[in-house]
């Protein structure tokens, strides 16, 4: 009976550390993601900019 406890109690804490993982990878993409599209954004409205200057 304990041993079944102990059984099912390690595999709850490896799916809450796997999923915990998982969206925490799924969070760090999007932001990751996120700040390349504001870097390429900022980028294009610098040149756009300089352009129009010129």
């Amino acid at each position: 009976m304990l041993k079944k406890y102990d059984y099912l109690s390690s595999l709850k804490r490896f799916k809450n550390t796997f999923t915990g993982f998982f969206f925490g990878g799924i969070i760090s993409m999007a932001l990751i993601l996120g700040f390349i599209l504001s870097e390429l954004v900022f980028y294009d409205l610098v040149k756009s900019k300089n352009k129009n200057n010129e």
